[in-house]
């Protein structure tokens, strides 16, 4: 078995600014001060009340929640986000235990000198949503920007430290406000240019600078959108759509940490704005008119994460065991031209905004800004809702530079992403793409959902512990449920360690004609081999030797002619 000392001692360096490097559930060390416990659900000022905590709770002390509160929702109202400018730990029941939702507007907002938070334990819903811009005016002609929001349900500001561990972000939301419309006056022709979609930056948390450590959770169905651009007037042109960055994660700015690891990322979006309207020409217009350009559409970077860029060895952004799937970029749409006159041409269609990063785009060009160990991107795509014009479409799971620190497995690896090892790294591409072949969503064990490998899954015992023992849901690391020897120590890639062989081995369909028997089963369980034998309860079943091939998404075999009685069935070897 191949020693797994070297590849450990790295880890140990690129987390150094961690509390406690092999942290797994215990937070970093602080003097601990008093604690409080939450024992109402009411979002108001008054003792009982999460926010009556947070406001009077002094530096160093913990918050906790009375057990009578499992199950139950604390509703976050008029009062707004949750301010955290001290030392503080907030640490929940577990995430099936509370939920914390606020429909306007974040949840918590870190921020101060040097504040050191922690959350867990925890099910969070934030929804911010960018305010509109205004209209044009007769001062004023062109349409206002919408605004740009950040951070739908997290917001850490530097020089901040906040430690997120066991947690389950779902349905965040981070919105921009849409471009204002340009002046428009029937008696007068101004010419008036709609207003900008305001840009979207993290769907459940945006690092505002400060040093982010994810630990233990799981972002699904979260979105970063960008605004829609304002519509021209009098060929005017449309407003451009606001840029969506990090349908989950947006790390903004460099020299900070953000480290991630066992955290799964499963169908989160970062959705550009389309571009406004281009204004008609002028109906009075004497002689020939041209109409105005179309908005062009916003850019959308990184549908599960997005690092703007990150910090340089040895101190730096580490992503360790996670697991980055089915997440989607959706670019805006340009719109088109105006409408020209009296012999005018119709004006410009609007550039379709770009998609880079699927699951993960970093902007830095450093790639020691973004090591990445034991880590799936996979089957993460872009959805286009537009049919005219190109759209430029850059690394469908990973866009950038990166620093491998080996056992990674990425679905496509194209010209646009760079620094993966590949013998030690798994890299499929666009024409032959790889599949991990997870399971679905949902509860694998403990309090988080997970992604767990089916039976076929190429992740099986191929990686290495990374310097962390323990996956997602605190099981033990490695577990080797395959034939040894393995690449590394038998570690599984991604967030979530399988402790047995799974039984989720597929069915079969038989057909059977005069001349021929036909056995189907779906591709994706492939390294299944097809056994045969003339008694249903002998044991001496032997594999068959007819040929196997590919049709469509199943593997077929065709026994012809059939001769007597025989019992087909599906072995792992």
């Amino acid at each position: 078995m191949k020693s797994n000392r070297q590849v450990g001692s790295i880890k140990y360096r690129l987390f150094s600014k961690t509390c406690v490097l092999a942290f797994m559930l215990s937070l970093c060390t602080m003097v601990r001060g008093a604690i409080w416990t939450v024992t109402s659900t009411a979002d108001i000022i008054a003792a009982g009340t999460l926010r009556f905590a947070v406001i009077n709770s002094a530096p160093n002390d913990t918050i906790n929640f009375d057990s009578a509160l499992a199950g139950q929702t604390i509703t976050l109202l008029n009062l707004g986000e949750l301010q955290i400018t001290k030392n503080l730990v907030i640490s929940g029941p577990g995430p099936t235990n509370l939920t914390i939702v606020n429909n306007n507007g974040r949840v918590f907002h870190v921020m101060g000198a040097v504040v050191n938070a922690t959350v867990s334990g925890l099910k969070l819903t934030g929804r911010l949503k960018g305010i509109n811009g205004n209209a044009g005016t007769l001062g004023n002609v062109n349409g206002v920007d919408g605004q740009s929001v950040t951070g739908g349900c997290i917001q850490n500001d530097a020089p901040c430290i906040l430690t997120v561990s066991n947690c389950f972000f779902t349905e965040c939301e981070a919105i921009g406000g849409a471009g204002g419309n340009g002046y428009t006056n029937v008696l007068y022709g101004f010419i008036s240019r709609g207003g900008d979609g305001g840009s979207a930056c993290g769907g459940a948390i945006f690092n505002n600078g400060g040093d982010l450590f994810l630990y233990h959770s799981t972002f699904a169905k979260n979105l970063a959108a960008g605004g829609k651009g304002g519509n021209g007037y009098f060929r005017g042109t449309g407003g451009e759509g606001g840029t969506a960055q990090g349908g989950a994660v947006c790390h903004g700015y460099g020299n900070q940490d953000l480290v991630m690891v066992n955290c799964t990322f499963h169908a989160n979006s970062a959705s550009a704005g389309s571009g406004g309207n281009a204004g008609n020409a002028w109906v009075n217009q004497i002689g020939p008119a041209n109409g105005g350009t179309g908005g062009r559409g916003g850019n959308a970077q990184g549908g599960a994460v997005h690092i703007e860029s990150g910090c340089p060895l040895p101190d730096c952004t580490g992503v360790v065991h996670c697991t980055l799937n089915q997440n989607e970029i959706l670019p805006g749409p340009g719109r088109p031209g105006g409408n020209g006159i009296n012999g005018g041409f119709p004006g410009a269609h609007g550039i379709n905004g770009s998609a880079e990063g699927g699951g993960l785009s970093h902007k830095g060009l450093n790639p020691g800004e973004v090591p990445i160990n034991n880590t799936i991107i996979a089957r993460n795509f872009a959805t286009f809702t537009f049919t005219v014009g190109n759209i430029e479409y850059r690394g469908p799971d990973v866009f950038g530079t990166v620093a491998s620190f080996h056992s990674n497995f990425i679905g496509v690896k194209d010209a646009h992403s760079s620094g993966w090892v590949p013998v030690l790294d798994f890299l499929g591409s666009t024409l032959l793409p790889l599949d991990p072949l997870l399971g679905p969503l949902q509860n694998n064990g403990g309090e988080t959902l997970t992604l767990a490998p089916l039976s076929c899954s190429p992740v099986i015992d191929k990686g290495s512990l990374g310097g962390f023992n323990r996956d997602q849901v605190l099981q033990t690391r490695p577990v080797g449920i395959t034939a040894s020897p393995y690449l590394a120590d038998g570690s599984d890639i991604g967030a979530f360690e399988l402790q047995i062989f799974p039984t989720n081995a597929p069915s079969l369909s038989i057909t059977q004609s005069v001349n021929q028997v036909t056995v189907l089963w779906r591709l994706a369980f492939n390294c299944f081999v097809l056994q045969e034998n003339s008694d249903l309860l002998a044991t001496n079943w032997v594999n068959s030797t007819n040929a196997v091939t590919i049709v469509g998404n199943q593997c077929q075999v065709i026994v012809s002619p059939p001769t007597g009685n025989r019992f087909y069935r599906l072995f792992h070897p």
